[in-house]
């Protein structure tokens, strides 16, 4: 009974310590987004593995807004790929190719757009680039991802490892950003 009196409160207290710790997700970026100021609608599911960036952006224009998610592969070194879901038809499209394993919001720089020559940043990994015919999710792929799809991503004629991603009438258009001239 001693031992029973000993060991019970140092469990409770290791349980106690480990549903603490769960309470906050391990892989959001809340914390980074407020430290930098960053105005988003964002949320980290730990259960489920996945950063949702829903509620920002309108990518088909029918003045609803879509909803965008980064999908954990699982495994020891976590990867998120890329899903969205278009207002105006309520498709699932799981973009398997685009993966990340830092999929961290930046946003774009004044003047940044789709094809111009500048670029929001070396490290971005994930933005939304507005135009006045569409607006384009940006991908900077890290290499592996990069090589795993690079077949895949030519056959589409994209030559870098920085795509844009938009829609024109429910259709994915991708291409390659020009702004990318060091790209692979």
């Amino acid at each position: 009974m001693r031992t029973f009196a000993a060991v019970f409160p140092a469990c409770l207290s290791i349980t106690t310590a480990q549903a603490q710790q769960d309470d906050t997700p391990s892989n959001s970026f809340e914390a980074h987004y407020a430290a930098a100021g960053i105005t988003l609608h964002y949320s980290y599911d730990n259960d489920r593995v996945m950063h949702n960036y829903s509620g920002n952006w309108d990518l088909d224009r029918d003045g609803i807004p879509d909803e965008i998610y980064f999908i954990g592969t699982g495994g020891a070194h976590l990867y998120y790929y890329l899903r969205v879901v278009l207002s105006s038809d309520r498709k699932v499209r799981d973009l398997k190719y685009m993966e990340s394993d830092r999929p961290v919001y930046t946003p774009p720089l004044p003047g940044d757009a789709a094809g111009s020559s500048r670029i929001a940043g070396k490290l971005t990994v994930f933005s939304v680039l507005q135009e006045e015919d569409m607006d384009f999710i940006y991908i900077r792929l890290d290499a592996p991802a990069y090589l795993a799809a690079r077949k895949m991503l030519r056959r589409h004629g994209v030559h870098t490892d920085r795509l844009l991603l938009g829609f024109e009438k429910g259709k994915a258009v991708l291409k390659d950003d020009l702004r990318s001239k060091d790209a692979p």
